[in-house]
């Protein structure tokens, strides 16, 4: 007995403290930094997609924007969302983007994939793109929204930081193509190589109601209300 006590009195051996010291240091870094989530990218395809698929391959695409719009709240940074060119993506559903935030090194992306014209997302709804309760570093890009009332694409109760508006083609036949609310507070947006048509006599091709902060476009938006904006090039 007297041996046992003796032993417990006896120091470690230097192995010992080697190891103790290795496990506080991994179990140190696992519990201060969280794993790193590893972006996601999800296909649509209106023809050949099936919205009980993964979205995360082309093969296994998804087929319908009411299915993106259970995936959009838990966009991370990094995250694409891709319709596929070619072809007419029809919802009755406005595609919403809510309180969705990317980083400066990792946007979260809407655009597109394949050959062929850019997608044409046509929308059975007064609005075709919603952007709302803030939302930064995203960027909007090679697409063909249409609606079939208000506005095309509308920026609604929030801040808007570092998002970008580029390659979009807007077919404007309500009231605006482009439309911050009232609600509706931005900064560093850009707006660039975006097309606004139009097949209506009253409609504006953006028109900011809220408060822009150092916002930019980099080409010519005719019939358009831009207070506070930057003009580039």
């Amino acid at each position: 007995m007297q041996h046992f006590f003796n032993q417990l009195k006896s120091p470690p051996p230097n192995g010992f403290w080697r190891l103790l010291v290795l496990l506080v240091v991994v179990f140190g870094v696992f519990s201060i930094s969280p794993l790193a989530t590893q972006a996601a990218t999800y296909y649509i395809d209106a023809e050949d997609g099936n919205d009980s698929n993964s979205g995360l391959s082309e093969g296994d695409a998804f087929q319908t924007i009411s299915k993106v719009n259970t995936i959009t709240p838990s966009l991370n940074p990094g995250d694409e969302v891709l319709f596929k060119r070619g072809q007419t993506h029809t919802s009755n559903e406005t595609l919403n983007l809510s309180g969705i935030n990317g980083t400066e090194t990792e946007k979260i992306v809407i655009s597109a994939y394949g050959s062929g014209s850019d997608p044409i997302l046509h929308i059975l709804d007064f609005i075709a793109i919603r952007v709302q309760n803030n939302t930064s570093y995203l960027t909007l890009q090679n697409l063909y929204p249409e609606s079939q009332g208000f506005e095309v694409i509308s920026f609604f109760n929030g801040t808007f930081s570092n998002v970008t508006l580029e390659n979009i083609k807007i077919n404007e036949g309500g009231f605006e193509g482009v439309r911050m609310y009232p609600s509706a507070t931005t900064t560093n947006l850009i707006i660039k190589d975006t097309q606004i048509t139009f097949t209506s006599v009253i409609g504006t091709g953006i028109r900011h109601q809220g408060v822009s902060q150092n916002d930019t476009f980099e080409n010519e938006l005719p019939r358009s209300k831009l207070t506070g904006y930057q003009v580039a090039g």
